[in-house]
């Protein structure tokens, strides 16, 4: 769902080429998920099949003609309810948090909300998990020292980050109300 969302944002910038979507969520989204074309096309066409955007064919002299996708009405709307629908993965599934995080500005309070509390309860039974390794255990197991050091170190900043977005809870949402119902 979170590619869907992806996606979606590039489109509600400007009409695109799917080689342009590709590149901007590289560079975008690189540093948390990683999306290929083979991934971007097939999801381009279920956004034609449910009337989320449009594709025209442009021809090109002495080149292969291309195709450029725009969002219609109905896509924007369906970006802006996809960011502010809370999943049961979102909680536990750190790509799609971060991909929502950065669409907070556009999210409801309530969403934030549920959102931010969700994540921060399955942190805190990770942290609980990673801060529980049994002293004497193997070497060879998997809750090595250095990677209980790592994980803790992780969530805690994790739930610092989670913590500096509750502050911001209240805000107003920026996305258009029309979108939101």
């Amino acid at each position: 769902m979170y590619y869907d969302i992806c996606i979606l944002s590039c489109l509600m910038e400007r009409q695109m080429y799917g080689y342009e979507i590709g590149k901007i969520l590289k560079d975008s989204f690189d540093s948390c998920t990683r999306i290929s074309n083979n991934t971007i096309y097939p999801i381009l066409k279920k956004f034609q099949k449910l009337g989320y955007i449009t594709k025209k064919q442009q021809t090109q002299e002495g080149r292969p003609d291309r195709f450029v996708y725009e969002i219609t009405e109905l896509g924007k709307r369906g970006f802006i309810q996809a960011l502010n629908s809370v999943t049961g993965s979102l909680t536990s599934n750190r790509e799609e948090f971060f991909v929502k995080l950065s669409f907070f500005h556009l999210m409801t309070p309530d969403t934030r909300r549920k959102m931010l509390e969700g994540r921060a309860a399955f942190i805190r039974e990770s942290l609980n998990n990673a801060k529980s390794r049994r002293d004497g255990e193997s070497i060879y197991s998997q809750r090595s020292k250095e990677g209980q050091e790592f994980l803790i170190a992780l969530y805690s900043l994790e739930m610092e980050t989670i913590e500096k977005f509750k502050l911001r809870i209240d805000e107003p949402c920026l996305a258009p109300k029309e979108y939101l119902q």
